[in-house]
């Protein structure tokens, strides 16, 4: 394609402020960055160069089992940034576990911390 062709901006009609489900965006979330050396797994390799470390401000720190109710049986996208849709089957933290079908556990937090570690790599 000859260069002149070449356009470096968006099409006109194009939505840019819209939230597409399945598209990861970080239009639509409040964050802070800063470079740091921590070693960040990039294809099992850590990095050897400074990384940008992006933290998700949280305003509302919502209390679990209010979360549980806002969120079991619902379908929300995981995954990011190539998402998936996935069902909300269970809400648990290390005092409790909230299941679809209304139960309500206590949690073990030795298990929890084993399966949330299992989750994070550190």
């Amino acid at each position: 394609m000859p260069e002149n062709q070449l356009v470096f901006e968006s099409l006109k009609g194009s939505l840019s402020n819209v939230y597409f489900p399945g598209f990861p965006t970080m239009k639509h979330l409040q964050y802070t960055g800063e470079i740091k050396k921590l070693k960040v797994k990039v294809f099992d390799q850590p990095s050897r160069n400074d990384n940008l470390i992006i933290q998700v401000v949280q305003n509302d720190a919502k209390d679990t089992n209010v979360l549980a109710k806002e969120l079991l049986g619902k379908e929300i996208f995981v995954g990011w940034p190539h998402l998936r849709e996935a069902k909300v089957i269970r809400v648990s933290d290390n005092t409790k576990k909230y299941n679809c079908n209304g139960d309500i556990q206590d949690n073990d937090q030795r298990t929890f911390h084993m399966q949330s570690s299992g989750i994070i790599d550190q």
